[in-house]
């Protein structure tokens, strides 16, 4: 019978590579935390040593010798839709390359919920947090007072909102798409959006339409912020001899949908119909006929929150107030 022994090789502790490399265990930390205050000729050296020794830093022990996780929390309403999921790739690479790492949770648009996983983010040693959109609960302002964090809201811009701001002009964005249907002539407009109890984005493009006076002809309608939704919205649009020029979605997932329902009930797009979206999703661009929409820079607001919250969690410099463009792509569909 054969057996095999397990290694015990004693793991490299901070202290043996201070020891080995003739260097104090805070010049070791300041090291690993790629401080500006140690020179390039003791840093080459420590990261050989740390090499040498396979040193791997714990991130319990570095958070107790620092004070730091360098953990920053995403709070998100979901995964589901790819406008996310380009916002927190761009989010965490950024992250990754201030030594930082990204934990993310979604909220599914309740204010509750985003209580109840800020307070686990923070609890876990999130530094600071990323949300979407300006509206928060009271509860959630307590929160973030009592442990002290910077908060950056996303998707929305308003220097004077509580949190530093990086997103877009929502009210005028929508604009745009009301530029292209005065150039196309289009006069009956329908617009149809998710739902706006707690989503201050949609809001902000509902008032920016509505506050157009070049239109007479504009109905709006909610729906479920899907694929399903829209289909569901055309139906609506179609049995009650609607006849819109346009239909104008806050979301290319509802125009998808539009598109499918208007195709199945042999509505030309755009003769009959025109259809427009808004995000400019990855697959905007390959539908049949292209779908025309608004493309907003989320991979931009990534890369800046992600910037200005190492920059203040690292320096102390304060977090600014970023506006981001949006800009309308012209497709076929309209």
């Amino acid at each position: 019978m054969s057996s095999i022994k397990n290694s015990t090789k004693k793991k490299a502790t901070l202290k043996d590579v201070a020891h080995t490399a003739n260097v104090s265990v805070a010049t070791v930390s300041r090291v690993l935390n790629d401080s500006p205050n140690v020179t390039k000729k003791t840093k080459d050296h420590v990261n050989n040593v740390i090499q040498e020794l396979s040193f791997s830093p714990s991130p319990m022990a570095r958070a107790l010798n620092t004070g730091r996780t360098r953990t920053v929390g995403a709070l998100v309403p979901t995964l589901d839709h790819a406008i996310f999921s380009k916002f927190l790739g761009a989010l965490e690479k950024q992250l990754s390359s201030h030594k930082h790492s990204l934990v993310i949770s979604t909220t599914n648009g309740s204010p509750q919920t985003e209580f109840e996983q800020a307070t686990a983010l923070l609890n876990m040693g999130a530094e600071a947090l990323i949300v979407s959109g300006k509206t928060r609960s009271q509860e959630f302002d307590a929160l973030v007072k009592r442990f002290n964090v910077p908060v950056i809201i996303t998707s929305y811009y308003d220097p004077k909102a509580d949190y530093p701001s990086i997103g877009y002009d929502n009210a005028a964005i929508s604009k745009l798409a009301l530029d292209h249907f005065i150039e196309k002539k289009y006069t009956a407009v329908t617009v149809i959006h998710g739902p706006t109890s707690d989503n201050d984005r949609t809001r902000d493009r509902l008032r920016g339409i509505k506050s157009d006076n070049r239109f007479n002809d504009v109905t709006y309608m909610e729906a479920e912020l899907s694929v399903d939704g829209g289909c569901q919205a055309t139906n609506e649009i179609i049995s009650s001899n609607q006849k819109p020029n346009v239909i104008f979605c806050l979301s290319d997932v509802l125009a998808l949908g539009v598109i499918f329902e208007l195709q199945r009930n042999n509505i030309n797009i755009p003769n009959d119909i025109a259809v427009m979206g808004f995000d400019n999703l990855e697959w905007a661009e390959h539908t049949v006929p292209p779908l025309t929409s608004i493309e907003l820079s989320v991979k931009d607001m990534g890369k800046h929150a992600a910037d200005e919250v190492c920059h203040f969690l690292n320096s102390g410099k304060p977090i600014n107030n970023i506006k981001l463009s949006g800009h309308l792509l012209k497709r076929k569909t309209t």
